[in-house]
């Protein structure tokens, strides 16, 4: 059974859901010695993305996070070892 055209069928319409995902920021200023606070200030930022690359975004930052905590404990696991073979040194040279 060729699976291509159901994969191409399922690509194409991940493709064609479009997200709009949106940040607003809110800055507002306030005068202690007056107390009176200035006029907010808004910032908005919006983008487009399909869910494809959504998913595909969500599958690279997972994998980065898992590299990264593999990272971690390996360099945990070698300074242990590392500290261990030291104290073995010390111990026999007594």
């Amino acid at each position: 059974m060729n699976l291509l055209p159901t994969v191409n069928a399922c690509r194409s319409y991940l493709d064609s859901i479009v997200l709009r995902p949106s940040v607003t920021l809110g800055l507002s200023l306030f005068d202690k010695r007056t107390g009176r606070s200035s006029g907010q200030k808004s910032l908005s930022l919006k983008k487009s993305a399909t869910l494809l690359q959504f998913i595909l975004f969500m599958a690279w930052a997972a994998a980065l996070l898992y590299t990264l905590c593999r990272l971690m404990h390996w360099k945990t696991v070698c300074s242990v070892k590392r500290k261990l073979k030291r104290r073995k040194k010390w111990l026999w040279k007594k």
